[in-house]
């Protein structure tokens, strides 16, 4: 059996200790860890791009309208009377002052004669009014009196004359006698009894409605085309705008002139209207290349000459198919077509040109 000395005993007790302490010194001891060095990284994003040069863009747009003759009006009497002749035919051609029908003239001749011998006499009594007044033998308001006499009796002679002269129906301007309500030995009524329509067709009103957004576009317009359904296809001018627009619909009432000469279009026919406004230079894109900056203004992402995305705010004037007419562009850029909505103003990209358009 081994034996042990005391002194070894006790050199080995003071070994397991100092080993203990030392083991435990190093779990105690709190250690930094090591600091990671920074890696900068930033994603660079990839974008295609087209170059976009400013064209010549001409805006059309169409409206539906109705036809109207130029000029159209219902023939009255201004007096009373009965129906003594009718020297035109429906569908005639008649000039402006022409007769068209007469009324019985009996009773105004009786009138216009009775009125023009009182004339007479109370012109003949003011003459010898002023005479005596001249030589102090007649007062100053026998003169007054007279003279008003005088002046009533010259108003009711013209009165006379007018009522015998409107007998006759005259035709206010040259046109063509559309329609005849009346017969020979009616009694008409003044102002009331429509006796024929008088029609100018040798130049047609088209009236038509403009819609709000539209009405600004009107300066710019240089052509106006009318088309019918018959294919028939006519020059206009704009003739009219209205000052107001209507409250329901917010439209705005227009009117164009058309010659007709040829007499083909009637009254009432349905038109398509096309206006075609002033050439704009503009930028033709793809409505897809929209885009829209943080106040929400409409405009397109670019390429700038220092290689950097930047946002360019632009106004749109029409629409083609898919796609769009800016202005307030340069005259030629580069426009982001694809991955401009994951790129802001400033940003560095990876461009891919397309060489397509």
């Amino acid at each position: 059996m081994l034996k042990f000395s005391k002194k070894s005993h006790y050199l080995a007790l003071i070994i397991i200790i100092t080993s203990s302490l030392w083991i435990s010194s190093g779990l105690l001891k709190k250690r930094t860890p090591p600091q990671a060095m920074p890696i900068e990284s930033k994603v660079i994003n990839s974008v295609t791009t087209n170059i976009s040069a400013i064209t010549n863009h001409q805006k059309k747009y169409k409206i539906y309208g109705s036809a109207k003759a130029h000029k159209i009006i219902s023939l009255k009497s201004e007096i009373n009377g009965k129906v003594n002749n009718i020297y035109k035919n429906e569908g005639d051609i008649v000039k402006a002052g022409e007769v068209i029908f007469t009324l019985e003239p009996k009773q105004y001749k009786a009138e216009y004669a009775e009125a023009k011998a009182h004339y007479s006499s109370k012109k003949t009594t003011l003459k010898t009014t002023k005479e005596l007044y001249k030589k102090g033998l007649s007062a100053k308001t026998i003169l007054a009196n007279h003279q008003a006499d005088f002046k009533a009796a010259e108003a009711k002679l013209e009165s006379a004359k007018i009522k015998l002269d409107n007998t006759e129906i005259l035709a206010a301007f040259d046109g063509k006698i559309e329609e005849i309500n009346i017969e020979t030995g009616e009694i008409i009524e003044g102002y009331r009894t429509e006796m024929a329509t008088l029609v100018n067709d040798n130049k047609i009103l088209v009236h038509g409605f403009l819609a709000e957004k539209l009405i600004s576009d009107v300066n710019l317009i240089e052509k106006i085309e009318v088309e019918f359904f018959s294919g028939l296809k006519k020059q206009a001018i704009l003739n009219y705008i209205s000052a107001t627009s209507d409250a329901i619909t917010k439209t705005y009432k227009i009117e164009v002139l058309v010659e007709n000469n040829d007499n083909l279009i009637k009254d009432g026919m349905t038109v398509e209207l096309s206006f075609t406004l002033k050439k704009i230079k503009a930028h033709k894109i793809s409505s897809s290349a929209l885009s829209l900056d943080d106040n929400g203004n409409i405009g397109v992402k670019i390429i700038n000459h220092n290689n950097l995305v930047e946002f360019l705010p632009a106004t749109i004037i029409g629409e083609e198919g898919e796609y769009i007419w800016l202005t307030d562009l340069p005259d030629v850029i580069e426009i982001i077509t694809i991955g401009h909505g994951f790129v802001r103003n400033g940003d560095q990209v990876l461009v891919r040109r397309d060489e397509r358009n």
